[in-house]
Order: structure tokens, then sequence, then C-alpha cells
């Protein structure tokens, strides 16, 4: 499946917020370097968009965690998890 976002979880409100991304443990590719790769961002800011933000940037990756397959968060950098999440915190740019 890929990169998604966790649409229940992102949020937008004063011109700034937070959009939840997913990805699903694929084999063969690093979960972490999925969430933080180009195209993970652009999906963020494109949901940004759909969530009313005006030129949204982003400002770093918040946090990137992995859940087991119960959605039970697992500390630790985990390489096992199910899936993984990433919080990417947005802002509305002045234009």
């Amino acid at each position: 499946m890929g990169l998604s976002v966790i649409e229940a979880e992102s949020r937008v409100s004063g011109g700034e917020g937070d959009i939840v991304l997913e990805f699903d443990n694929e084999a063969g590719k690093n979960p972490y370097e999925e969430l933080g790769s180009p195209e993970a961002r652009n999906l963020a800011i494109k949901h940004a968009t759909q969530l009313g933000l005006s030129s949204p940037g982003i400002g770093g990756i918040g946090e990137i965690f992995a859940l087991d397959r119960a959605g039970k968060e697992i500390h630790g950098g985990s390489m096992d998890g199910a899936t993984y999440r990433a919080v990417y915190p947005v802002r509305s740019n002045p234009v």
C-alpha cells in the first residue's frame, strides 16, 4: 500500500497543524527513509492544502514511530512494526 494520510489524526487550525502519514511495512523498504522522503513531504503538503492551509510548508518531521499489529506504539526505533507513522507539522506561509 505504501504511503497514506491518516485523516482521523491529521488536523489544521489557525494556520498550522499536523499531518499524520502511515507507511505499511513492505519487504525491502526502510520505513524511516520512506516516511522522510520527498514523496512523503509532498503528500503532507498536498493534504494540508486540502484541509485549507494556504501555501503550506513543513517544519521538519515531528516524530516517526512504529505500531504493532494491534495498533500500539513500539518504542525504541523498532524495525519490527506492522506499520509506521510520521507526524509532519505544517504551517501556512505568508505570500
